[in-house]
């Protein structure tokens, strides 16, 4: 059996934007990809004004995210059937330099079924 191999995806705002706006917009499509594993680097703004800050992501959206559908960080349960999210945050970043980076590793549920 051929192992697949992590998905490694970059997303780089080049700026202070919000990192927590780019996970937003890439986790529903991680969640329904048919890969095993999924990592994200963003860089950009983990404290941007206007958007989430990436605290808010840690330890609000993604817990309330694993009481309905997701295991996350610490929130974990033994159910393998429900997607993964960890986040993991390398480096801070502030306006209007920016320099964030934070990792998520996706994992998407081991049930989906195939249209």
């Amino acid at each position: 059996k051929k192992e697949e191999k992590k998905k490694m995806y970059i997303g780089d705002t080049g700026t202070a934007g919000a990192i927590t706006l780019l996970l937003q917009a890439a986790l529903p499509p991680c969640l329904l990809s048919p890969s095993k594993r999924i990592v994200l680097e963003l860089k950009g703004g983990t404290n941007a004004t206007m958007a989430p800050q990436i605290d808010y992501m840690t330890h609000v959206f993604l817990p309330m995210l694993t009481r309905h559908c997701l295991r996350c960080n610490d929130h974990d349960d033994d159910d393998d059937e429900k997607p993964r999210v960890k986040i993991d945050i390398k480096q801070r970043g502030y306006y209007p330099k920016g320099g964030g980076i934070v990792h998520a590793i996706i994992t998407p549920p081991t049930n989906q079924k195939k249209s």
